[in-house]
Order: structure tokens, then C-alpha cells, then sequence
């Protein structure tokens, strides 16, 4: 298992390819524009290779990075974007088998959604209003309908947006669904194993998060309010005692911790264990670094310029972490396979240094140096996929400077 860090002030991201016992080897960089916030991979032109798609907030641009197939990128396509593009998913909203894409826009107060082309392109945005300042985006099927639906967090309101598919790469105007605080980031899971989609929503200025149990036709039942540490920002769901029932890893920005809340099966959750880390925690991995069976988490923290990693126990508690520095401002990481090593590796966005840093895991759960890749203006998130068909994984990154996204190629052979 590999990871990837955004390092949002070097305008980079990390790339750091695990080893076999848990380690990692030296990060690779790749540089963006102008401050690369969030990161996310899929094999978006179907070569069977993974990519990426990195975020930039300040020229808002998405960038896609086509994977090589060990752990390199090839050059890189921008798409231009509304005013500061943030948060970008991947998923096939037309049922094509080409990954689409879904970027929030939170200046415009909407959200934009890219169909795939052949090879890697994409068609001309579709927009769709949302409340005020979308900041994330969660995809699944919440009315069970078997299509696949959007939920947009509007962070400057105490509102959530959902956007029901047809199934044809449109989606139906917005439904409203107004929430107890505003929302920050979320995570969808079946908390309560009924088979319908559950949310888990923080509340970065609550300290809180709100669990919202879904009823299966798109709306959701009256909130569970868990409390969390100093300004909880990213949150994800997975197993991490291996109990067969979903947990939540959070982390508290101002708290420097990670705050892990195990489940209880029935929509509700224990109080939290918590690992204090660096400075400024923001985006949060889950992935088998090295090879045990067993969940591990890694994490950007800003203000550290690092990426912390942490090699789960198999019980909901983890080992000491391992720091590995890393560009300016790392925001975005996310963790995949890229040169198809069987190893997971890391890929960070490093905002203010237009870069992203490429670290090629070992497989023992540490990674090699990054490779740094220039990109950008400030690219933000990212995410992966196979854009062009050549089952290699390729990147694509939005950038928040200029309203755009680039697309980097896997060129591996």
C-alpha cells in the first residue's frame, strides 16, 4: 500500500510507494500551480492503470494525472472550472463504464459534473446550484433506485444539497435538507446494517458530528450528535477492529488529534479513542501499508509540512507514527496502487507549492523519497482513475487559482 500527501503552501503533492514491512520509501514530488487541496485516483481511461485528479482552490483547475504503472505520471491536462474548484469524486454517473467527475465550485455556490470522452477527455461541465459554499461531495444510491446520487456539505450554511441521478449523467435539481450545524465533510456507510446509506457529517466549529441514519427514500431520520475534539474536519468510515461493523476516523484540526469512534452495529458509536499527531491535521487515508490484513491510517498536517502514518493493531488502536516531511501546506493524500506492485503507495497535494509528491511504498509500511511533479496553480484535491483505457491509474487535480483541473496521464509500460 502506497499514500499520497497534498502539501497545499508547496504547491505539491507527496507520492511515498510502501515497502513490504510497513515502511515507506523517500517521497516523490510533483508540483501543481497554486495551492493543491484535495486528491482522489481511479483508472479514468481505462487502461487498467490508476490515476489521479488533484483540486487546485486558487486557479480553479482540475488536474488529471495519467498513470505509468509504476508509481510515475505522465504530463498533465488542465480543465478549466467555476471560481475555486475544491473537492472532486469520481464515479460513473451514466453507466458508460467511463469514470465522470463531480467538482464542487464554492465561490458559485454549485457544483460541476464532467462526463468521460474517449481517452481520457471529458465533455463541457454541466452545472447544478447548491446551498452556500459546497465544500464536499459524497456519492451513492440514498433512495435505492439503483442510481447513483450526489450529496453536496454546504459549509456556510447548516444545510446539505442532494442531487438525485437519473442515471444518464444528469442529475435532478436539488433537494434540500437542513441539519442541526453546518456541515464541514462527510462520510457515507450502512452504520446500522438495514442496507440503507447512513451519513456521518463534523462540524468543524461545533467540535461535534451529527450521524444521520437513512431511510432509504433520500431523506434520513433526526440526528445522533457524537462530540468530538478541537475542530474535526475530514472523516472517514471502515472497520478498523475487524468486527465487521463501520467505524469513523476523524481528524481534529485545531486538537491535533485523530479521533477514532468505534461502532456499535446499530447507528451508534462509542466514545472516541484518541492519537495526538502533528499540526493542523486536515485530510485522512485508510489502506494496508503493510500487507497484514490490517487497516492503517495516514494524514496530512498542515502547519508540519508532513504526513503522519499510523500501522493499525487489527483492535481500533494503532502504533506510534511515523513522520515523513513533506511540501508546503500538504492538504489532499490519497493511497492506491499506482505502479501495480501490489503495494499500496501515497500521492500529496501540496498547495503552495504547486506540486504534488509521489511516495512509492515498500510494502513493510514505509515509503521510498518522493518524486515531485509540478502542477497547479494551487491544486487542491485530487482523485484517481483510468481516464484513457490503457488499465493504468491516472490523476485528475483541481486547481483554485484559474477554475481548472488537470488530468495526468499513468505512462508506465
Amino acid at each position: 500500500m502506497d499514500l499520497v500527501v497534498i502539501n497545499e503552501d508547496d504547491n505539491n503533492i507527496g507520492l511515498f510507494l510502501g515497502s513490504e514491512h510497513g515502511t515507506f520509501r523517500s517521497q516523490i514530488i510533483y508540483t501543481f500551480g497554486f495551492g493543491p487541496v484535495t486528491v482522489t485516483s481511479d483508472d479514468f481511461n481505462q487502461d487498467h492503470k490508476l490515476d489521479l485528479a488533484v483540486t487546485d482552490i486558487r486557479t480553479n483547475i482540475i488536474h488529471l494525472l495519467f498513470g505509468n504503472g509504476d508509481g510515475t505520471f505522465s504530463n498533465q491536462i488542465k480543465y478549466s472550472l467555476g471560481y475555486e474548484s475544491f473537492f472532486v469524486v469520481v464515479n460513473d454517473f451514466n453507466y458508460d463504464t467511463k469514470v465522470d467527475l463531480a467538482v464542487t465550485n464554492i465561490e458559485h455556490n454549485m457544483i460541476s459534473v464532467l462526463l468521460a470522452d474517449e481517452n481520457g477527455s471529458f465533455q463541457n461541465r454541466t452545472t447544478y446550484s447548491t446551498g452556500n459554499s459546497p465544500q464536499c461531495i459524497v456519492v451513492g444510491d440514498f433512495n435505492l433506485d439503483t442510481k447513483v446520487d450526489l450529496i453536496v456539505a454546504n459549509s456556510d450554511d447548516t444545510t446539505l444539497s442532494i442531487l438525485f441521478g437519473n442515471a444518464d449523467g444528469t442529475f435532478q435539481n436539488q433537494t434540500i435538507y437542513s441539519i442541526n450545524m453546518s456541515p464541514t465533510y462527510m462520510a457515507a456507510g450502512d452504520f446500522n446494517h438495514d442496507s440503507k446509506l447512513d451519513l456521518a457529517v463534523t462540524h468543524q466549529n461545533g467540535n461535534s458530528i451529527s450521524i444521520l441514519l437513512g431511510k432509504g427514500d433520500g431523506t434520513f431520520h433526526d440526528s445522533l450528535t457524537l462530540e468530538s475534539d478541537d475542530s474535526p474536519i475530514t472523516i472517514i468510515t471502515n472497520d478498523f477492529n475487524n468486527d465487521n461493523i463501520l467505524d469513523l476516523a476523524v481528524t481534529n484540526s485545531n486538537g491535533n488529534t485523530v479521533g477514532l469512534f468505534l461502532g456499535n452495529g446499530n447507528g451508534t458509536f462509542q466514545i472516541p479513542m484518541t492519537c495526538s499527531v502533528g499540526l493542523s491535521l486536515y485530510t485522512i487515508v485508510a489502506g494496508d501499508f503493510n500487507h497484514d490484513n490490517i487497516l492503517d491510517l495516514a494524514m496530512t498536517n498542515v502547519q508540519d509540512e508532513s504526513i503522519s502514518t499510523f500501522l493499525g493493531n487489527g483492535n481500533g488502536t494503532f502504533s506510534n507514527q511515523t513522520i515523513y516531511k513533506v511540501g508546503d501546506i500538504p492538504l489532499a493524500v490519497i493511497t492506491t496502487d499506482f505502479n501495480d506492485d501490489r503495494i499500496l503507495d501515497l500521492i500529496v497535494t501540496n498547495d503552495r507549492s504547486n506540486t504534488m509528491s509521489v511516495f512509492l511504498g515498500i510494502g513493510d509500511g514505509t515509503f521510498q523519497n518522493q518524486t515531485e511533479y509540478t502542477i497547479g496553480p494551487y491544486p487542491t484535491y485530487m482523485a484517481v482513475g483510468d481516464f484513457n483505457d490503457d488499465a493504468k491509474p491516472d490523476l485528475v487535480v483541481t486547481n483554485g487559482m484559474d477554475a481548472s483541473m488537470t488530468i495526468v496521464l499513468n505512462r508506465c509500460s
